[in-house]
């Protein structure tokens, strides 16, 4: 019985004075996306190939510029559910070409990034388009950034 108790007071005691990092700290807060995001990135590429369905032909040598942006709808989140819009557009510049274009609105759980169907979620305003799963357009809290390994040949 008394190497129970001494047991238990050891583990008691190591347990009470273990010392707390940050991210102990961290992971006791409430972390959640905005609702009122505002980010616009855009991709470009010289001397580029496509088929035109405009011109029913491959386009060669031209620039395309693929423009992805995201803002936030705050009057139609809540404290749960943030609701994003995203417009993604690709252009071939040299041709004065719009070769796509996409428009979507998704909600999604503002602590998870689980996509949830609600508040005026569409796909090109297409609303009996069910969305699931993870909000792909971010990374979950607590991912850290780790070097990536290069694929090209030696």
């Amino acid at each position: 019985m008394r190497r129970i108790i001494g047991l238990t007071l050891a583990v008691s005691a190591c347990s009470s004075s273990r010392r707390r990092y940050p991210a102990d700290l961290v992971s006791s807060q409430v972390i959640k996306f905005p609702l009122d995001e505002n980010q616009t990135a855009t991709l470009a590429a010289s001397n580029a190939s496509y088929f035109s369905q405009k011109a029913l032909t491959e386009r060669t040598g031209v620039t395309i510029v693929a423009t992805y942006t995201i803002k936030g709808e705050p009057s139609k989140g809540s404290s749960s559910v943030a609701v994003w819009d995203q417009l993604s557009t690709v252009t071939d510049v040299t041709n004065h070409e719009q070769i796509s274009q996409q428009t979507r609105t998704f909600a999604f759980d503002r602590r998870t990034a689980q996509l949830v169907d609600c508040c005026g979620a569409s796909l090109n305003g297409d609303k009996s388009v069910h969305q699931t799963g993870m909000l792909g357009s971010v990374f979950p809290f607590g991912t850290r950034s780790r070097p990536t390994r290069s694929t090209t040949p030696r």
